[in-house]
């Protein structure tokens, strides 16, 4: 048995994306994003941030 586990986070969520420079923007309603290598813990912390709506928090997270 490992000591260390290692979590994938994936989660799909609409997401205004930037086009041309930053011209022009449309929504992407399923956008998704991948997290690797993260402990238990944070995949705790970005859950409850997903139930809450918190999408900035976790973008702040994944930057």
């Amino acid at each position: 048995m490992p000591d260390h586990y290692e979590f994938y986070l994936f989660y799909k969520r609409p997401k205004r994306r930037r086009y041309l420079l930053g011209l022009f923007s449309a929504t992407d309603a399923d956008y998704t994003t991948e997290v690797h290598g993260q402990t238990l813990q944070q995949v705790a912390l970005a859950l409850q941030e997903l139930l809450r709506h918190e999408y900035d928090a976790l973008d702040q997270k994944v930057r």
